[in-house]
């Protein structure tokens, strides 16, 4: 019953990330993209699931997640909570760490 539920809220996220993307959200970004490589780099060895911080930015769901944060389209605190619920572990040191490289401000893509 437990992991009837539990596949059923990763199905609601899931579900939710997609048609939360922003219709924008596949197209290339130069300045997300050199921050992303920065922060896989300097965050490494720290993980997210138990995957590196840099692994994870070939999944289209952390890439999405991580995209929104770092353009201030969602809350520090709502990024690391869907962080977590996706990605269940330890997630502290990469998320201090991811959030810590956020820049101040983004300028429009």
């Amino acid at each position: 019953m437990v992991e009837r539920a539990l596949t059923g809220a990763h199905l609601t996220l899931t579900m939710a990330l997609a048609a939360a993307c922003a219709p924008d959200a596949w197209r290339s970004d130069p300045g997300f993209n050199r921050w992303a490589d920065r922060v896989a780099h300097e965050c490494h060895p720290r993980t997210i699931g138990g995957a590196p911080v840099g692994d994870r930015f070939s999944q289209p769901a952390f890439l999405d997640l991580t995209s929104r944060a770092y353009h201030r389209r969602i809350e520090v605190k709502q990024y690391a909570d869907s962080v977590d619920s996706f990605y269940p572990g330890d997630n502290r040191a990469a998320l201090e760490c991811i959030v810590a490289k956020l820049p101040p401000t983004v300028g429009p893509r």
